[in-house]
């Protein structure tokens, strides 16, 4: 009994010698979890690359050394951007740990109803609005909008859920179109219609036939942009299953909902076989989903960076998954201790430690290779916009910029020089 005693406690201080980190930024995460999460971030997030370098006589060289530089990700990672106009530059600082992992912003804090039009008749108040896009297109930034639409009554201006009938299916449909003809150019996604699983106020007031509408009007007048139906605290837990629901019935009643958006607040100790279990629902659901608002925490500051690590992981192999927007990066506006990215005087946390490290070198393109006889150099990116750096043996150095999407086959990128 002694034996298998002391054998069962050397199982149990292996498995969690494994999942501890040596620090509270290095994660040391092993188990088989991590291979098959591994193989499908290989699979959905990244391209084989064959550079194929030519003389001027479209001979091939060999021994030229070429470099692969990632410069920004396929995937989107995002951030939901405080309520502090104070410190809108910061946001866009493309050298600065953290948000240069960023590619995208949300504005979903700036662009509820009821902050851009607290009166009936009152123009859309969109003050902070221009300078944070600016500065977005300036950085290279995508732009989400956030919640267009909230179905939730105490969620939209006062005045507009004393109207009833055709006078707030008018002020449902002004809104909307006015929102989507002025931003669709310079915003690449709306959360159209969000809240639903708590109270559907606007449902209840018009019916299925009013949502059906906007699904299909907004598509109409933004044909290009990824709009999605939004559903709160609904990645992980009791949530998911209304959810799934509610997107049956939908698309039963002729609401075509192709794209998903949603949020959650993650915490505790994070078990990694449990979370695969809770995402099994991808799999079930053709639909492409963005995580809207995500936040991690954790027992203590090493817990929340260790259950970042397990929740990047185990998300970003997911195939459906195209985007992931951070939110509560900083103390004032977390909402679970250990979850801000950042310390209050300013300096990353270990979560965002953790976060810098898994996207900008884990998972960024930063390889170097020989030419073979045949001029050829073999490469696996992730997706998205490189650089290409050639150095040939007779010392003139080639640079070229290339755009990796996913795929199966080869992406063959040949360089060979300009004719005279």
């Amino acid at each position: 009994m002694q034996k298998i005693t002391r054998q069962f406690i050397f199982v149990l201080l292996t498995i969690f010698t494994l999942l501890i980190p040596h620090s509270l930024t290095a994660q040391v995460l092993r188990g088989h979890w991590v291979n098959q999460s591994d193989a499908a971030i290989k699979q959905y997030r990244m391209r084989d690359l064959r550079v194929i370098v030519l003389d001027e006589n479209s001979k091939p060289i060999e021994n030229a050394n070429v470099h692969v530089t990632q410069l920004k990700h396929a995937f989107t990672w995002g951030a939901v951007l405080p309520k502090n106009t104070e410190v809108l530059a910061e946001w866009f600082d493309g050298s600065a740990p953290v948000w240069r992992v960023f590619n995208a912003v949300s504005l979903d804090r700036y662009t509820q109803w009821n902050n851009l039009q607290p009166q009936q008749d009152s123009e859309i108040q969109n003050n902070y609005i221009g300078p944070i896009l600016h500065l977005a297109r300036q950085g290279g930034k995508r732009i989400h909008w956030g919640r267009l639409i909230n179905a939730d009554e105490g969620q939209n201006p006062e005045w507009l859920t004393g109207l009833q009938g055709n006078d707030l299916a008018q002020s449902l449909d002004q809104y909307s179109t006015q929102i989507l003809l002025d931003y669709k150019q310079q915003v690449s996604g709306f959360s159209i219609y969000s809240g639903m699983l708590d109270r559907d106020f606007m449902t209840e007031q018009l019916g299925l036939a009013m949502l059906r509408k906007l699904v299909l009007q907004t598509k109409a007048v933004a044909p290009h942009a990824n709009l999605a139906i939004a559903f709160s605290d609904t990645l992980l837990g009791k949530r998911r299953r209304e959810m799934f629901d509610k997107i049956i019935s939908l698309r039963e009643s002729m609401i075509p909902v192709t794209r998903i958006a949603v949020s959650q607040e993650v915490t505790g100790v994070l078990v990694p076989s449990a979370i695969e279990r809770d995402l099994a629902w991808f799999d079930r659901l053709d639909a492409n989903t963005i995580i809207s608002n995500l936040s991690i925490s954790g027992d203590s500051e090493a817990g929340a960076a260790l259950n970042m690590e397990i929740m990047l992981r185990l998300l970003f192999a997911q195939e459906k998954i195209t985007a992931i927007y951070f939110a509560g990066l900083y103390p004032n506006e977390s909402p679970a201790p250990n979850s801000s990215l950042f310390k209050i005087d300013g300096s990353l946390s270990s979560s965002g430690q953790t976060l810098e490290q898994m996207i900008r070198k884990l998972w960024w393109t930063n390889e170097s290779a020989a030419t073979d006889d045949l001029g050829n150099a073999f490469f696996s990116v992730y997706a998205g916009s490189h650089q290409i750096t050639i150095n040939l043996p007779d010392g003139e150095v080639v640079r070229t910029t290339v755009y990796a999407e996913v795929g199966q086959d080869p992406q063959i990128v040949l360089i060979e020089p300009l004719k005279q």
